[in-house]
């Protein structure tokens, strides 16, 4: 999944070429005047371009976290690929290794982090769960209708964010297919989701936002931002959002903030509310 991370710095709003400096000779000679005046203006780009550059570097920072942070459970569906239970679990259905799955599973899930770690039959039905026998359990539960596993069926792998139909939370999903193309035994899926993520990001300056493809904010330091879009959306595009009940009950409204995407490196700029 692509995802953009845009920061957006609240002190680019103040675009005036006079920077907030009371200096002393206002009511000076015009030769002090127009000195003062080309000095500010020359302050004020320099300042810009200061704050440009600092934006530049906290976006870079706040990347690199964010693809450390997704890196460690990106491997875990290949690691959980090798586990012995699952084609007993999945192609013979047997009880006993599904209830071993469970354990596997959901100490694995402690040990890393991750909200929840489930595996799919290759009818869409969930077989196994790190939070089997709790009140949010999945075992049970149909996602044959999401395209996560959808995906990982087809191309043997997937990443899809969404809202949880089960948790109400929002995160990515990551989808490993088990088995071949041609005689596939089901899905293995691992939950990501990044609220301690965004609460680092809250410690920098400005407000970081998280961008997919179609311009929707995944998530964002600014909490009201959140599954806002920075550019209209296609019918096709809300039709399918809608189809797999992606963002829920969200009514995908326009965000407050302005992105300009002309930037090389793939970080736009842009402007607060």
């Amino acid at each position: 999944m692509a995802l953009r991370v845009e920061l957006q710095h609240p002190a680019t709003t103040h675009t005036g070429s006079r920077l907030p400096l009371i200096l002393a000779g206002l009511s000076a000679v015009a030769i002090g005047l127009l000195t003062w005046l080309a000095a500010s203006v020359w302050l004020g780009r320099a300042a810009r371009a200061d704050l440009r550059d600092e934006a530049g570097q906290v976006a870079t920072q706040q990347v690199r976290l964010f693809a450390s942070d997704l890196a460690q459970f990106r491997l875990l569906p290949l690691v959980l690929g090798e586990y012995n239970d699952l084609g007993e679990a999945l192609r013979r259905g047997d009880p006993a290794a599904r209830r071993r799955m469970n354990g596997k599973l959901r100490l694995l899930a402690a040990r890393t982090g991750a909200p929840v770690i489930y595996l799919i039959d290759r009818s869409g039905m969930t077989v196994s769960a790190s939070n089997a026998g709790t009140a949010e359990s999945f075992v049970g539960r149909n996602y044959r209708f999401r395209p996560y596993f959808v995906g990982a069926m087809r191309d043997g792998a997937a990443e899809y964010y969404a809202v949880g139909n089960v948790s109400g939370r929002p995160g990515l999903f990551l989808s490993r297919r088990i088995g071949p193309a041609t005689d596939p035994a089901g899905v293995i899926v691992v939950k990501v989701e990044f609220d301690q993520l965004v609460r680092i990001w809250r410690t920098d300056p400005g407000q970081t936002l998280a961008l997919d493809s179609r311009g929707i904010i995944l998530f964002s330091t600014d909490a009201a931002e959140r599954f806002r879009t920075t550019r209209p959306l296609t019918v096709a595009e809300r039709a399918a959002i809608a189809g797999a009940a992606q963002f829920g009950q969200a009514p995908l409204r326009p965000s407050r903030y302005m992105i300009a995407t002309g930037s090389s490196s793939g970080r736009g700029q842009g402007s607060g509310p």
